[in-house]
């Protein structure tokens, strides 16, 4: 019985420090942090921080227990200051980081639109019957001998122009990049 009274008479001394303190601990928090939800939320720390330490704060002449009590929610206020800062922080060096993987990708991909204009380019500088092999072949997933079929040619031909036509595209790709 003993361990029942103790725990009741800490309850009730919590209870008691709370319901005197709870407005002004609150009023403290909003006037440091300007936010009604983060106000609530400290305040709350504030007293579990209370509640966790409801032996000592029970051993303190009644008087000091205010004060005490602000000097738990001035710690609170501290760490939330500092946890914000470091929350800032990592937002910016993410946004920063974002900024430039998306200024890396942005010029990867105007990279890649130009060097998909030289292989355009390059391309339409075959003659005719080579560029449409090659097409066929890359485009349109075709074998030598549905080209031939298509174009009335042998498949070896076929094999042959296409070769050729890849030969004669990375010399013009080659030509460009040493220039």
């Amino acid at each position: 019985m003993p361990n029942q009274d103790r725990s009741e008479l800490r309850k009730e001394a919590f209870e008691a420090l709370f319901e005197q303190n709870r407005s002004a601990v609150f009023a403290y928090f909003l006037a440091h942090l300007g936010n009604r939800e983060d106000a609530k939320d400290q305040t709350q720390e504030t007293f579990s921080r209370v509640w966790s330490r409801i032996d000592d704060v029970i051993a303190l002449e009644p008087e000091r227990r205010n004060y005490w009590i602000f000097g738990v929610a001035k710690n609170v206020v501290g760490d939330f200051r500092r946890r914000a800062t470091v929350r800032a922080k990592a937002a910016e060096k993410l946004n920063k980081e974002a900024e430039q993987a998306d200024a890396v990708c942005l010029t990867e991909a105007a990279q890649h639109r130009m060097d998909l204009a030289e292989v355009d380019e390059a391309i339409a500088h075959l003659p005719e019957a080579r560029r449409l092999i090659l097409t066929m072949s890359v485009i349109g997933g075709m074998n030598s001998a549905e080209i031939g079929e298509i174009m009335g040619r042998p498949a070896g031909t076929v094999r042959s122009e296409l070769s050729e036509a890849r030969r004669q595209l990375r010399e013009m790709l080659e030509a460009r990049i040493s220039l």
